[in-house]
């Protein structure tokens, strides 16, 4: 009797280890999510297969459609639509590439910069077609660095009035610029060219 109540507290021990490892014996494992990569593309083969739900990516809520940013008034005109400014740098950049001052004029350049011009006493249609003439090749070199308007990198955006934003491009991006501001202004529910600096 004597030696096993001497062995009691370790017998204890080992008892309790037992019980611990039998228990544990068994793990369940679940996978609740796992996505590799690539597997969403259309006949994609790996080793296992996606688990789980896919996110839902939202879409661009200021996405339009290609035939949407330019639309064709009764009178054979066209108004270019520019909900967010990229859409304003893109519809600038091709008509730049085309050399159509006369558009960029009529459909790109705010009110508010043509009622600058003649406040001056300047012709606005003369004035704009000769900046964009002579400061052709600074305005797409800018255009080029923020062809995502102000979600390209290196852009900054500030406001500076009610329905008025400065886009300026900083840092590395500005090396080489001659101009390294955009400024806009929202009209009739579209940016257009406020102007440059």
């Amino acid at each position: 009797m004597n030696a096993l109540h001497r062995s009691g507290p370790a017998a204890l021990v080992l008892a309790v280890m037992g019980l611990c490892v039998l228990s544990a014996c068994e793990q369940e494992i679940r996978v609740i999510k796992y996505d590799p990569f690539l597997a969403s593309l259309p006949g994609a083969q790996g080793g296992q297969p996606p688990v789980g739900e896919r996110p839902v990516i939202p879409d661009d809520p200021h996405a339009l459609p290609a035939d949407q940013l330019m639309v064709k008034r009764p009178d054979g005109g066209v108004t270019f639509v520019a909900k967010v400014t990229r859409h304003l740098v893109a519809h600038l950049g091709r008509l730049m590439e085309a050399e159509d001052n006369r558009l960029i004029f009529d459909e790109l350049i705010s009110s508010a910069t043509k009622a600058h011009f003649q406040a001056m006493g300047k012709d606005p249609r003369a004035e704009v077609d000769t900046f964009f003439t002579e400061r052709r090749g600074d305005i797409l070199a800018l255009l080029a660095r923020m062809p995502s308007g102000e979600r390209s990198p290196g852009v900054q955006m500030e406001k500076v009035g009610p329905r008025a934003l400065r886009l300026t491009v900083s840092g590395t991006g500005a090396r080489g610029l001659r101009l390294t501001e955009l400024w806009v202004v929202m009209e009739g529910g579209n940016w257009r060219v406020w102007w440059f600096s």
